[in-house]
């Protein structure tokens, strides 16, 4: 290749061979052309453009922003990986296919280029998923960083530079991935400043539109936005469930809900055909955040009600390596989840138990003070109300060294204020969390309501919600199996089952119900085939029924004239009733 003849000449856009960070340029760069001296100290051309470098983007797929532009001013810029930059054929193949942009140049120029521009870069590590990102400690969205103190915007580019230390690459608004598709419900989680609405305007009117429901739901924001610090010492954290009919109101709430994180994002219908694999990576996206799902009836896809089973525990999908041996990668679900439908999931227990239910009742009509409430709420979420979620991120370090003591505390009291009542374990913990959030941010935010009211109302729910609860338990299908069998004297007295008084070690005397479980348990599986259910296992059963507040223990015990071994359960806590066969006497809890 010829040299060109007025490389040596002095040139307005001629960059002389400058030393930045002790590394001195190799090249000559003029009018956009990149020129490499040679031993015979003329120049060749190996580039019809020149190259900036600015960023490496580290993480587990480092990748580096180059941009290119060629003499005649045309100007790219692109992300391309560290392998694909590593072989001049690939690095050929990608910048040929942005433009007018050709390397003339061999493997050494390249190398000699990149020794330069991997001297002057800057490293940023990338951010994958959008909330609180653990390692790096600072709350993301798709147009910045809240680092405990501020929100750094980032460049046009995505990038963004917290001190002088830390700098970080957030791509889902960067315009080098302007036709990026993938990113679209990322770009929706965006924080738009908006100091005029404070925690205190934004919940005291969240508290006049949806009431004693508001209450709840910002209770359960509290605890979401921390939900790391939850999960840590708890290892699960509960669904919000938005129960009722067509048209009363759901929706609107689960938009207000979402509304702190940016823009609403659309919900993941569940009868609409969304697959397990889609809303797990859905799930994926977000942590310390909310991910809402509608459309819930009790007859949806066992895969996607397994998911939200799994996703209570934290569990997200497992899914194998591209590796020789077999090695599994599994997802991990950091947010809550809001799910509203018409359909209470009762038929399954286990979900049920991990749902925390708020049931939205339709009215027919509004009154101009709710039209007007309603209509100043949606006019504050349209503005943005990210600057309430910034609000609440302040106390973060405050949240996490409270969450434990005062969840202990709050799971005490509520056992005490309830020890009469038949209370799931799981449902205690799970209410537990709203109240000791509640509990945490009395001296930190103006609430809408008091401490007190609060307790009052979540103890009302839980007591309520436990009624649905228990009313839809396996066990309970079991107690109405054993009722009816023994009303209709399928269960013979004396032989089936027992009742007699029995005296503890305190001196205190109450009735005890013994079953004699091997008798019992094939007429409870032949009743549940009957009607067209599915029976537990025989050991399954068992250990259920030893969960429960009503089991004794177990113990030999006399029926008839011969003792047997028997299962013990006090029965003014079983909620049945029994007409006993041989005298005809009536028990009535």
């Amino acid at each position: 290749m010829k040299p060109a003849a007025n490389v040596q000449q002095k040139d307005t856009q001629t960059t002389s061979e400058t030393i930045q960070k002790g590394i001195k340029k190799p090249y000559k760069e003029v009018k956009n052309q990149i020129f490499f001296k040679t031993d015979k100290d003329d120049y060749v051309l190996v580039s019809n453009f020149t190259i900036e470098n600015p960023y490496l983007i580290s993480g587990k797929d480092p990748k580096r922003v180059i941009e290119v532009q060629n003499q005649f001013f045309e100007k790219v810029k692109f992300t391309i990986s560290s392998l694909d930059f590593a072989s001049i054929q690939k690095f050929k193949g990608k910048i040929e296919g942005l433009g007018n942009f050709l390397w003339f140049g061999g493997v050494h120029h390249l190398n000699l280029v990149k020794s330069y521009l991997f001297s002057t870069a800057k490293t940023a590590e990338e951010i994958t998923f959008l909330g609180h990102n653990p390692e790096k400690d600072v709350y993301c969205f798709s147009n910045g960083i809240y680092n405990g103190k501020r929100f750094i915007d980032s460049d046009e580019d995505g990038f963004c530079e917290s001190g002088s230390e830390s700098s970080y690459y957030i791509p889902f608004m960067s315009k080098i991935n302007d036709n990026d598709g993938n990113f679209d419900n990322y770009r929706k989680f965006v924080h738009i400043a908006n100091d005029s609405i404070s925690f205190e305007k934004w919940s005291g009117q969240v508290f006049k539109v949806y009431g004693d429901n508001g209450i709840l739901s910002i209770s359960y924001i509290l605890s979401a936005i921390f939900r790391d610090v939850v999960f840590s010492h708890l290892h699960f954290f509960p669904h919000l469930f938005l129960f009722g009919p067509p048209q009363s109101g759901k929706s609107a709430q689960s938009d207000s809900i979402m509304c702190l994180f940016g823009v609403p994002q659309s919900p993941i219908n569940l009868e609409a055909g969304s697959t397990q694999i889609g809303s797990f990576r859905k799930l994926e996206q977000v942590s310390n955040a909310l991910v809402a799902f509608n459309e819930y009836k009790n007859n949806v896809e066992p895969k996607l009600i397994g998911l939200l089973k799994a996703a209570y525990d934290g569990q997200g999908r497992e899914k194998g390596n591209y590796t020789n041996d077999s090695s599994t990668k599994t997802s991990h679900v950091r947010s809550g989840l809001v799910i509203a439908g018409q359909d209470l999931p009762s038929n399954d227990p286990a979900l049920f138990s991990r749902v925390i239910p708020l049931t939205i009742v339709k009215q027919e009509s509004y009154t101009d003070e709710e039209r007007s409430n309603f209509s100043e709420l949606a006019s504050m979420e349209k503005s943005s109300i990210t600057s309430v979620l910034i609000e609440i991120l302040q106390h973060r370090e405050y949240y996490k060294q409270e969450f434990p003591k005062k969840h202990k505390a709050m799971l005490t009291m509520l056992k005490k204020e309830l020890a009469d009542k038949m209370v799931n374990e799981r449902s205690l913990l799970n209410y537990a969390i709203l109240l000791t959030s509640i509990d945490i941010f009395s001296n930190k935010l103006k609430l809408p309501f008091n401490f007190q009211y609060f307790k009052t109302l979540l103890i009302s729910q839980l007591i309520e919600y436990t009624k649905i609860l228990n009313a839809s338990t396996d066990v309970n299908n079991f107690w109405k199996a054993f009722e009816y069998l023994a009303m209709n004297y399928k269960l013979t007295f004396e032989k089936h089952y027992t009742k007699k008084p029995h005296i503890d070690s305190n001196g205190k005397e109450f009735d005890m119900i013994y079953l004699r479980w091997g008798f019992i348990y094939p007429e409870y599986r032949k009743w549940m085939y009957d009607q067209h259910n599915t029976p537990l296992s025989n050991d399954t059963l068992l250990q259920y029924l030893k969960n429960t507040p009503a089991y004794y223990k177990a113990e030999n015990t006399r029926f008839g004239n011969e003792t047997v071994h028997a299962q013990w359960f006090e029965f003014k806590k079983l909620n049945i009733t029994l007409s006993i066969n041989n005298n005809n006497s009536n028990l009535t809890t």
